[in-house]
């Protein structure tokens, strides 16, 4: 499932919650440690020490929280992806598009946003490059863009996104109110509030 490196146990033992749904023929194709850091070189950016260890054991995919009618959606794209939807490099060349030709109604953060995930609601999720949160990892503040609105804060790191992820009321509470409030515990991933129904589709 993942390369036999102990410092992806944390996603091993994560991925482990989720029932994976291979109906549509596909089956997990984790991305190698030497695919992310040729990806770094050719890109030119660092990408946070969180979602290189989840993409090292998870892959590219869409990870379905909740059940019934109260579900989210949510899916997480990956370097050299065949599946052009889940291209990273998309997010990078839109960028460079940003800074050659700067959209007016965007502002400079809202440019420079790495997306790196998307809801069925059309909203996007990516980290600020300039807001480094752990220069060790490193980790990068991550943000919402609500289309209709602007970039709201979510986490400080990618382990705090996939606790947003997991959070279906936090979910939507944000998406209402586009307010950030810090959580000390943004890395706890077995906190009692996350939904338990979990369902990755690779």
């Amino acid at each position: 499932m993942s390369e036999s490196n102990p410092d992806l146990e944390p996603w091993r033992t994560f991925f482990k919650t989720f029932k994976v749904d291979a109906s549509f023929g596909e089956s997990v194709q984790p991305t190698s440690a030497d695919t992310l850091d040729r990806f770094e070189s050719e890109a030119g950016v660092r990408l946070p020490e969180g979602y290189r260890g989840y993409l090292q054991v998870f892959g590219p995919g869409c990870l379905l929280v909740g059940s019934g009618s109260k579900i989210g959606e949510m899916f997480i794209r990956a370097p050299y992806c065949a599946d052009p939807s889940y291209e990273l490099m998309k997010s990078i060349e839109r960028n460079r598009q940003f800074r050659e030709d700067p959209p007016r109604h965007l502002n400079e953060q809202t440019r420079r946003i790495v997306e790196f995930a998307w809801n069925g609601l059309g909203d996007t999720f990516g980290w600020d490059p300039e807001e480094v949160t752990d220069a060790a990892g490193p980790e990068f503040a991550v943000y919402a863009w609500y289309r209709l609105e602007g970039v709201v804060k979510v986490a400080d790191t990618f382990r705090g996104f996939m606790k947003f992820v997991l959070d279906l009321d936090l979910r939507r509470e944000h998406s209402m109110n586009q307010v950030y409030n810090p959580d000390a515990e943004e890395a706890d991933l077995n906190s009692p509030r996350l939904n338990k129904k979990r369902v990755f589709q690779p």
